[in-house]
Parts: C-alpha cells; structure tokens; sequence
C-alpha cells in the first residue's frame, strides 16, 4: 500500500505534519529539487536518513568521522553488493557506532531542511517497506525536525540575503591562529584560497546552516574575513557556481 501525490497538492509541511499525526510508517521516498529523498518513517518518527547521492560520506569527512579514502571504500562495497552503507562504515572501517549516531541525526535533519525548502515535486509513502537496518537510536521526532527546519531556513536565508550573499567572498586572516578541531578547522582548511559563498555551500559537506552559522561565528572571532571586493579580484580565476537559494 502506497500514499503518493505532488507537493504542489499537498506542501512538504503538510505532509510531514500528517505522517506524524497519523503515525504513520514506512519508506517516503521524494523526489524534488534535482535530487531523491529517501526517509525510512516509523510510528511517525524519522527512523533514518537513506544515504543517498553521497550526501552523508562528505558530511562523516567533514566531521573527522571518515577518511575520503574509507568513504571511497564503503561506497564502492555498497555499489557492488548492496550492503548498508552504515553497516559497511562500522564493520568494515571501524567507525565508531556512538559517534555515527549524532552524525545519522544531522544528515536526518538536513534531509527535512531541504525537503521543506521544495515548492514542487512528487513523493510516495510505501507502507510495506522494510525498516531501516541502521537506525537513529529513539528516532527523530518529525516535530521536532519541522520546527528546527523552520527555524534553520529561516537563518539560512537571514544569513544569506545580508552577509553571506552570492557576490562574496571568504578568506582566512593571514596572523590567526588555527581554530579548534571540528566545523571552524575543516572550513578553514578549504580556504587555504578564497571561496566564493555558493562555493563553500557546495564544497564543505555541511549543511547550508551549519556551514553559515560556522562562517558567521569564524568571521566574529576574526579567523576569517567575508568581502565582496575580494569576489571581484578573483572573478577572474574562480567561475560562479551560483546555485539554488539553499545547496544541501
């Protein structure tokens, strides 16, 4: 048994409110915005994230949870056979199951941010699908992901129709000191040149949110510096990768 019908019908909101009130279960399958969403649905929860398209391998190696040689291993095992990429990850490459979980968790959130953000598309609830074989422990609450959806979007577009708009450009400040291990530090190591904004969002392999919340906190802190003259004096070397307004 399948629900399927078109976000223009029935808006992405709406559909992720009436899985939760009805506590439905299955596999919701979306396709929209150039790319296919797969969230395996339990008693209205958000049992997983389906990692597609690669998404979830670049969100691991920007968190230091993988090496791009073991995500580059772990896809081409699932290619060939099928296996669970998380299955692959902890078996095969050791990655430790207590720091995936959080990780599983974010790439889930992101997946509801991006959905949300659709003004169009097609999706299917098959009910008869099997559950996830690598799930989030205790779910992710579908309320709980609109709500921060809403709020992360509505941040995402604050942050970029004021500072971090298309025409600018990020670089580090020469003297600063390296930042802490984590978001501040893989970012960091990208801008060993200057990045164009739509360049970061596309390169990072964090969220929009995450990669702009990051930014805005690197800026404050004066590790790095956000200028429009600077996207003028590279113009030149840099082609503009202008995307949608929110590039997962």
């Amino acid at each position: 048994m399948a629900l399927s019908g078109k976000l223009r019908e029935l808006g992405p909101l709406e559909l992720l409110q009436m899985i939760a009130l009805q506590r439905k279960s299955g596999l919701l399958r979306v396709v929209t915005g150039g790319r296919t969403l797969r969230l395996d649905i339990r008693q209205g929860q958000i049992a997983a994230a389906h990692p597609a398209e690669g998404r979830l391998v670049r969100l691991l190696i920007a968190l230091d949870l993988l090496e791009p040689a073991q995500g580059d291993r772990a896809r081409m095992i699932v290619e060939g056979g099928g296996d669970d990429l998380v299955e692959v990850l902890i078996r095969a490459e050791g990655v430790d199951p207590e720091a995936l979980y959080p990780a599983l968790a974010l790439h889930a959130q992101s997946e509801v941010d991006f959905l949300l953000a659709q003004p169009d598309g097609s999706f299917e609830l098959d009910t008869e699908a099997p559950p996830s074989r690598s799930p989030i422990p205790s779910g992710l609450s579908i309320e709980r992901a609109i709500h921060e959806g809403v709020r992360r979007l509505d941040e995402v577009a604050n942050l970029r129709s004021t500072r971090f708009t298309s025409d600018a450009s990020v670089e580090p400040v020469p003297d600063a000191p390296p930042p802490l291990p984590g978001p501040a530090a893989h970012l960091r190591a990208l801008l060993e040149t200057p990045r164009t904004i739509p360049e970061l969002l596309t390169e990072s392999g964090f969220p929009a949110y995450e990669t702009l919340t990051t930014l805005e906190e690197m800026a404050g802190a004066g590790f790095v510096v956000v200028s429009r003259e600077a996207r003028a004096a590279v113009a030149a070397e840099i082609p503009r990768l202008d995307g949608p307004p929110f590039p997962w």
